[in-house]
């Protein structure tokens, strides 16, 4: 079954609001009785009297680290890795990497429809 643009908004939001944003418990309080209503007019309400459209929500670092996750793989040993850990190829130090969050947020960024690119994110990450 292929989600709707609103149902792809609400799941983004439910994954990085249950992942630490806390921008969703700071607009309404006690966040997780009306992250269960889903984005009623409402709630999208509320949200867009802080952000200006869904791309300012999207594109806003922290929404995308609790989203995307900040792991990421490092260029110099090709490991999963966080930052500060120390690199496996000989003589490197510190792991160079690029985090997941960034680089889904370049991804994001150069797709043509930033609700399909989620989508589709969205379809690969389910359990």
């Amino acid at each position: 079954m292929i989600l709707t643009d609103k149902q792809v908004i609400e799941k983004v939001i439910k994954i990085a609001t249950e992942n630490g944003w806390g921008e969703f418990k700071r607009i309404f309080g006690k966040y997780p009785s009306m992250l269960k209503l889903g984005l009623t007019p409402k709630v999208w309400g509320g949200i867009m009297h802080e952000y200006s459209s869904f791309d300012s929500i999207i594109f806003n670092h922290d929404f995308c680290k609790a989203l995307f996750g900040e792991e990421g793989m490092c260029i110099r040993c090709g490991n999963i890795v966080s930052e500060g850990d120390k690199c496996s190829a000989p003589g490197k130090g510190y792991c160079c990497l690029m985090a997941g969050w960034e680089e889904q947020i370049t991804q994001l960024a150069l797709s043509e429809d930033r609700i399909d690119y989620l989508r589709e994110w969205l379809n690969e990450t389910k359990d």
